[in-house]
């Protein structure tokens, strides 16, 4: 009966010294994109799920660290069956540029400990500016929401040239949250078939050629994952 307890004392200390050696972080996170329009400012969000686990080098990447995220694009409806899509693009890269300010007086602090600066970015409260258009998420519009393949690269920078006069992008925020993870609001947006019509577009244009004048090539960079990823 003592060795039982003794093992089992070994065991715990074990599993307490590798989680903390290795630990695991999660949390949502909302981004919220605000448009001036000519019919007032229009806002659209999504809230993302993160998990990050660290382990021995070998597992995971080459440090050791897995990640993985799932939720959905944030979907800003303008009007007149226009809409732009911040795609999920790489989240957890986008919280580190975001929020790394936040956890530290120093204007020249960058993320070197992950394990230290996640459970402190964790505790940031309110939405953060994105702060450069180099972190923001990859946007996108559809000229025709029914046609998967009218898809088109939106630049943050200058909405006008993809939606009219009077159109910009009052700001692009990222907030820590425990709102759940959104979903089906892309769905709702594109159809429930929309993904069926994206791959069949998709093959059909490769059984072609990319060059077929159908296909647009910025077509060929994008997945359904950019748009929509459920958790394991």
């Amino acid at each position: 009966m003592k060795k039982l307890v003794i093992i089992a004392v070994l065991v715990g200390v074990a599993i307490f010294v590798y989680q903390l050696r290795y630990p695991k972080f999660s949390w949502n996170q909302k981004l919220t994109l605000e448009v001036e329009t000519p019919q007032g400012i229009k806002t659209g969000s999504a809230i993302v799920g993160i998990e990050v686990s660290f382990g021995p080098s070998g597992l995971g990447d080459i440090s050791g660290t897995t990640q993985s995220w799932h939720g959905e694009a944030s979907v800003d409806d303008l009007g007149e069956g226009r809409y732009l899509f911040a795609l999920l693009g790489h989240p957890i890269y986008m919280a580190q540029n975001t929020f790394a300010k936040s956890v530290s007086d120093d204007p020249d602090y960058k993320v070197l400990n992950s394990k230290v600066f996640y459970p402190k970015m964790q505790r940031i409260e309110g939405p953060v500016p994105v702060p450069d258009h180099r972190y923001f998420p990859l946007l996108v519009t559809f000229t025709d929401i029914n046609d998967p393949a009218s898809v088109k690269k939106v630049d943050p920078g200058n909405l006008a040239a993809s939606f009219g006069p009077g159109y910009s992008l009052k700001s692009v925020t990222l907030e820590i949250t425990g709102e759940p993870v959104t979903q089906g609001v892309v769905e709702k947006v594109l159809g429930s078939d929309f993904f069926k019509k994206w791959g069949k577009i998709h093959n059909e244009a490769l059984a072609r050629g990319l060059n077929d004048s159908y296909f647009d090539d910025f077509m060929a960079e994008l997945s359904r994952g950019d748009f929509v990823r459920k958790s394991k």
